[in-house]
């Protein structure tokens, strides 16, 4: 499985991700379509 994220950084592209503090994994899901690279929770 490739590493997306990993990929950009090393290729100097920019990232897009966010903090959440909610407790669905369907919430989160949304966030990857939204178009968010990463979503770390607090």
């Amino acid at each position: 499985m490739k590493n997306k994220l990993k990929e950009k950084m090393l290729n100097g592209e920019k990232t897009l991700g966010t903090f959440h503090e909610i407790g669905s994994a369907t919430a989160v899901e949304a966030l990857g379509y939204a178009g968010f690279d990463y979503a770390n929770s607090k």
